[in-house]
């Protein structure tokens, strides 16, 4: 099942990235990290770094099929959920454009902690009901947000 997905190395900006992080990408496509080397924060590096290499549509796709790979590769297919992957996504990329240096990892990470948080205060559950994430339909395809209490801030 470690079929290599390997689209990034073919990339031209992906030589800019260190070293670390493109071993990163690299385990992530080939399917070869561990559910324990997996975790949040790493879900949320690898879309930044996705979004340092293509533009967010190709980010959705490729990032939403690695996903889903890993997950085959971990026996456990219905850990992909896309509303919460797409939307995270989204997230980052928003935050991302909202930066003055975007491509500094840490910096993105100090000033996007709220992002970072996981579980019962995670920044998802500002958009999205609790239904909403624990519905089978969630899982399948992309929800627009739906907790109508949050209100979206045009204006920054």
């Amino acid at each position: 099942m470690n079929q290599k997905l390997n689209f990034s190395q073919r990339h031209p900006r992906f030589a800019a990235l260190s070293r670390e992080d493109q071993k990163f990408i690299d385990k992530f496509e080939s399917a070869v990290l561990s559910e324990e080397q997996f975790h949040h924060e790493d879900h949320v590096k690898l879309a930044w770094l996705y979004l340092q290499l293509y533009p967010v549509c190709e980010v959705l796709e490729r990032f939403s099929n690695g996903i889903k790979h890993l997950a085959k590769a971990f026996n456990n297919p219905e850990l992909y959920h896309e509303t919460i992957t797409w939307a995270y996504v989204f997230i980052i990329n928003d935050r991302i454009n909202k930066m003055s240096q975007p491509d500094v990892w840490w910096r993105f990470k100090e000033a996007n902690e709220d992002i970072f948080k996981w579980g019962h205060n995670s920044l998802i559950r500002k958009y999205y009901r609790k239904e909403t994430l624990q519905s089978e339909a969630a899982r399948k395809w992309f929800h627009l947000p739906d907790n109508y209490e949050f209100h979206f801030d045009f204006k920054s």
